[in-house]
């Protein structure tokens, strides 16, 4: 299925022109634009775009707050309503872009919304950084904006999955939602694994398991390390799991490594996975 979005080349295009620091012109006249919902709508509509079908619009309007931290219950009923969207698409920082403005466009989200921070509201923000015309916080806003919006298209960048909004609502409960059909764990559970401390934690997990060249990769593999990371979590409590968790997620991620090369991984099924690196590995970390 063909989906609307800006046109992959385009918009790219249009991203790197925001991030080169010699356009200071035009980084503060798309400030600006961002600044005012209906100024951001015919601004972005400059860009071209590949018609087809668009997600269904999530009818419940968001405060900022909400849109910038998003629930789980949320980012689960979003999830809901765009279940049918192939991987392949939900990777493209393009898609998720024009997602956003349409959400922007039907009144969901104010265009604003995307420049805000833990300290202030994103006009607020916006005001502050034209007024200092410091290029550096102009660069810091253009990003998170950016970010928020679509994900940066960079090389290696996982921002689609960790830092876009309604990609990051997809990502972590399609990713929770498979692994549940496969270890038979609760998919809310998952969720609530991925989505502690909001970003961090799952920014850590989609370093590990999105990346093909990561022994994670391998959906069995995969799978049986979030069973048994839920299993030893529910026994030791949150307090002790989450304790230099990101240190303990290489660490999993390495002495896997380690085992797959010794003996073959993934001639196993995911109970016999499970067995393995709970002797092995979980037991000896927590």
């Amino acid at each position: 299925m063909q989906y609307a979005e800006f046109e992959e080349a385009k918009y790219e295009k249009f991203q790197t022109q925001l991030l080169n620091k010699d356009n200071h012109q035009f980084r503060c006249d798309f400030l600006e634009n961002v600044r005012d919902t209906n100024k951001f709508l015919e601004y972005m509509m400059l860009i071209d775009k590949i018609d087809g079908e668009i997600l269904p619009i999530f009818q419940e309007r968001f405060t900022e707050d909400e849109f910038k931290d998003m629930r789980r219950i949320l980012e689960q009923t979003i999830y809901k309503s765009w279940q049918n969207l192939d991987p392949a698409i939900a990777c493209r920082a393009s898609f998720w872009a024009w997602t956003t403005i349409s959400h922007i466009k039907e009144g969901q989200i104010e265009s604003h919304y995307l420049a805000s921070n833990a300290k202030v509201t994103g006009k607020v923000r916006i005001d502050e950084v034209l007024l200092s015309d410091n290029p550096d916080k102009i660069e810091r806003a253009i990003r998170e904006i950016l970010r928020n919006f679509s994900g940066v298209i960079e090389r290696g960048n996982r921002t689609v999955y960790v830092d876009c909004i309604f990609g990051r609502a997809w990502w972590r409960s399609y990713t929770a939602n498979i692994i549940s059909m496969e270890s038979n764990d609760n998919v809310s559970e998952i969720h609530e694994l991925f989505s502690h401390n909001q970003k961090t934690h799952w920014a850590e997990f989609v370093s590990l398991v999105i990346s093909r060249n990561s022994v994670l990769g391998d959906s069995s593999i995969r799978s049986a390390v979030v069973s048994c990371l839920l299993a030893i979590k529910n026994d030791i409590g949150d307090k002790k799991f989450y304790d230099g968790f990101a240190k303990k997620l290489s660490t999993i991620q390495r002495m896997i490594g380690v085992k797959q090369a010794l003996q073959e991984l993934g001639v196993m099924d995911i109970n016999q996975l499970k067995d393995e690196f709970n002797k092995d590995i979980i037991s000896k970390l927590f």
